[in-house]
């Protein structure tokens, strides 16, 4: 069965498609949406791992809240609006550990100096749609939430990182 995974430029889709074998990668930014409602294909698996890059986080201004939450949001329900439900096998979301405690988080005010918090609501909140989609649609589905152990020398929230950066 093929799967399809939408989000190209990260460490885990590079990691996936490294055990799969039938797969589609389709980038965020190029999303052919009348390609997607249109495709008249069989039984597929789907994997989001579409978000707005972790590493950025500490520099997200104002400015790039649109940007962020296409990035985050937007897409993924433009995604979901575009797929014949009868055809998919299983969705699995790629979600985040910084859900963990957020409830706790928000009943504090002090300033969010790495906007986790913006980070974590909305991806509780993409959470949220996957599994209203997958329920209502009888579809099976898998929310991930991944520990941020691996990334790169950007990604400011790595623990694989930060132990490299004290080794170094």
């Amino acid at each position: 069965m093929k799967t399809i995974i939408f989000g190209k430029r990260s460490n885990l889709t590079t990691s996936i498609v490294k055990k799969i074998t039938n797969f589609e990668i389709i980038s965020s930014n190029d999303i052919d949406y009348s390609k997607l409602r249109s495709e008249n294909f069989s039984k597929k698996n789907f994997i989001f791992n579409n978000f707005y890059p972790a590493y950025k986080l500490n520099n997200l201004e104002p400015k790039q809240y649109d940007i962020f939450l296409n990035n985050s949001l937007v897409d993924l329900v433009k995604i979901l609006s575009c797929l014949n439900p009868k055809k998919i096998n299983k969705i699995i979301y790629t979600s985040s550990s910084s859900i963990y405690g957020l409830d706790e988080d928000l009943k504090f005010t002090e300033l969010d100096k790495y906007n986790r918090k913006i980070y974590a609501a909305i991806k509780y909140s993409a959470e949220k749609i996957v599994q209203n989609f997958c329920q209502k649609n009888n579809i099976n589905f898998y929310i991930i939430r991944l520990f941020n152990t691996y990334g790169d020398s950007k990604d400011k929230f790595s623990f694989i990182e930060k132990l490299i950066d004290v080794k170094k």
